[in-house]
């Protein structure tokens, strides 16, 4: 199964499987007809643009990921996952019901091995009380190296590295759903 880029829409291609994948294929209960018709309720459900966005979890290409299974799977002579078969659907608005909801029924489908809610990051409070005191005055080892310390506050000065993240979270009311199918 692979999402289309065009389409955004997932899509089996059972008539371009490998040998390997043929044998890993026949372990599942279901038959083309029955997979097709899954991954058209899979679409379904991602269907309202507005409400929900599904992407791959995973940005490298199909084609690195399938290079690096081959090459795990020679080294450790074990079946690994195919990592380009796991994606990410983010609800609009989510609310817990309708998210249950939506996770049971991904759930009940035969090409759907697991979907779960991943909770969303909480931002990390300031402070707390009791508030902690200013202890820059203690932090000698950020002077000079001459002094001992070293070199920080001239990074800080000349560059404006203050060893922040370069990254940041933003909190909203959208809940993701991470599907691995």
């Amino acid at each position: 199964m692979r999402r289309d880029r065009s389409t955004g829409l997932l899509r089996a291609e059972l008539d371009q499987l490998r040998s390997k994948d043929l044998v890993r294929r026949s372990r599942l209960p279901l038959n083309d007809l029955r997979i097709n018709e899954e991954i058209a309720a899979v679409n379904q459900l991602a269907a309202e643009p507005s409400l929900y966005r599904l992407e791959s979890l995973f940005t490298r290409s199909a084609k690195k990921l399938q290079k690096e299974k081959d090459k795990g799977e020679a080294l450790s002579g074990e079946e690994l996952a195919d990592l380009s078969l796991y994606y990410k659907l983010t609800i609009a608005d989510a609310d817990t019901a309708s998210t249950e909801a939506l996770i049971d029924s991904l759930n009940a489908l035969g090409v759907v091995e697991i979907a779960y809610a991943e909770p969303l990051p909480a931002l990390a409070a300031a402070d707390i009380a009791p508030t902690s005191p200013n202890l820059v005055g203690n932090q000698g080892y950020l002077d000079v190296a001459a002094s001992g310390g070293i070199g920080a506050t001239r990074v800080h000065a000349d560059f404006g590295a203050r060893g922040r993240a370069f990254a940041s979270w933003t909190s909203s009311s959208t809940g993701r759903s991470t599907t691995r199918t």
